[in-house]
């Protein structure tokens, strides 16, 4: 089983950068970890893109366990993409439509057996913990982008 623990946000302010990390740990007892960040985002894109990151480290086939802090995020991978994908996929919400069918297709394709999990965050869960410190570095990466366009 691969534990999966991811998280995002965003700052506010100009140009808003945004991060996302992902901490895995293997069945193996190995640890895999993953982090980018964007800019002009929201808290619920950054979240979505720790998830997608997540599925795309995973192996064909595998069984995870995806944590995240995000409930809106969870009911969106657990209960609401079987019900778009139902329904051909609309009233998809326009800002996480790219996303969520990638999501989608990873879990498809791949075969993925994912069970979704909401943690509370910063309560001293350490893969959660993790999971924030590497989205805080790719906001940092981000906003260093904001510093640099300006410089131009």
């Amino acid at each position: 089983m691969y534990y999966c623990y991811t998280d995002g946000g965003c700052r506010v302010s100009e140009h808003t950068p945004g991060g996302w990390g992902v901490y895995i740990r293997t069945p193996q007892g190995e640890e895999m970890e993953s982090y980018g960040g964007a800019i002009d985002t929201t808290s619920s894109v950054m979240e979505l893109a720790a998830v997608k990151a997540a599925l795309e480290l995973l192996p064909r086939n595998a069984k995870a366990t995806v944590f995240s802090d995000s409930q809106e995020i969870i009911s969106y991978c657990e209960k609401s993409l079987p019900i778009w994908r139902q329904n051909g996929w609309k009233n998809l919400p326009k800002l996480l439509e790219k996303d969520l069918l990638a999501v989608e297709s990873l879990l498809t394709d791949k075969e993925l057996v994912i069970t979704w999990k909401w943690i509370r965050s910063h309560n001293g869960n350490a893969g959660n913990e993790r999971a924030d410190h590497l989205a805080n570095l790719g906001a940092r990466d981000a906003k260093s982008e904001i510093q640099k366009m300006r410089k131009k």
